[in-house]
């Protein structure tokens, strides 16, 4: 009597001579070494008759093994992992990797930083760092600018140099700083506009604001980079004998508008004192 032969097709660890000897029986997986495994993507659900995408924490060697399973994640000291920036929502088997936003937990900053630029991991949250508030749902991390609202001084100062927090409003550090544009507070220089003395005493001493520009006092002339007003002396350019006898008695303002002693005095060494000088008759 004949007895026909069934072959039964094989199970994960089975030996094997070709690939369907294996796919046959268990789908996504492959003859290798006459050994029937899963294919690359795929790994054992511990049963050997399933072959399925791998979850989070589960053994791996490159990132590809991962993401097939799992969006955003990457083969890390060979453990699926999601990627910097993102975080598993939810439990296996339907875990996902999701990308941070300001507000939830962290561990290092990297974990913030790279999902949401200029954050970083403050006390296991994600937090914008200082001199930026967070926008767009909790996604982005916005810079400050003048006349935003802050709560303390570094909410403006950290982004902005010279300024700091005004009645809950980022403003230029006092004065004597003027609003170039939106995230720059510049040191008044003579010349500069104004509508208050202390708008340039704050920035130059010894200046006042006349005609909405600042400008030096009388007896004072400004230095070339418009940074300092300094106490005129013999030789110093003038237009008017104020400019000069408001610095040093005994002085005029010649014709060639420069400071010069009176008639019959004399400068001494640093041309900031005039002497009467000793006629023998």
């Amino acid at each position: 009597m004949y007895t026909s032969i069934i072959l039964i097709p094989g199970i994960l660890g089975d030996d094997c001579d070709t690939t369907p000897d294996c796919s046959n029986a268990v789908s996504n997986s492959i003859c290798d070494n006459n050994i029937c495994i899963c294919s690359r993507l795929y790994i054992s659900d511990g049963t050997n008759i399933l072959c399925a995408a791998r979850h989070i924490l589960e053994i791996c060697d490159g990132d590809d093994q991962c993401a097939f399973g799992i969006t955003n994640s990457i083969c890390d000291e060979l453990k699926c992992q999601c990627q910097l920036g993102y975080q598993q929502v939810n439990a296996i088997p339907d875990e996902s990797c999701e990308l941070r936003v300001i507000g939830d937990t962290c561990g290092t900053t990297s974990d913030c930083a790279n999902a949401i630029t200029n954050s970083d991991c403050i006390s296991n949250v994600c937090e914008c760092n200082n001199g930026y508030y967070v926008t767009n749902s909790d996604t982005v991390c916005t810079q400050r600018i003048l006349g935003d609202a802050c709560s303390i001084d570094t909410d403006c100062s950290a982004v902005i140099s010279n300024s700091k927090c005004t009645s809950s409003i980022c403003t230029c550090i006092n004065e004597g700083y003027i609003e170039e544009d939106d995230n720059t507070c510049t040191l008044r220089t003579v010349n500069d506009g104004c509508t208050l003395d202390i708008h340039c005493s704050a920035a130059v001493t010894n200046s006042f604001c006349d005609a909405g520009s600042c400008h030096c006092n009388l007896g004072y002339i400004v230095n070339d980079l418009l940074t300092e007003c300094n106490l005129r002396v013999i030789g110093d350019v003038c237009s008017s004998k104020e400019d000069c006898d408001t610095a040093i008695a005994n002085t005029n303002c010649n014709l060639g508008s420069v400071c010069v002693c009176d008639l019959g005095y004399y400068a001494n060494d640093e041309s900031t004192v005039c002497t009467k000088s000793k006629h023998t008759i």
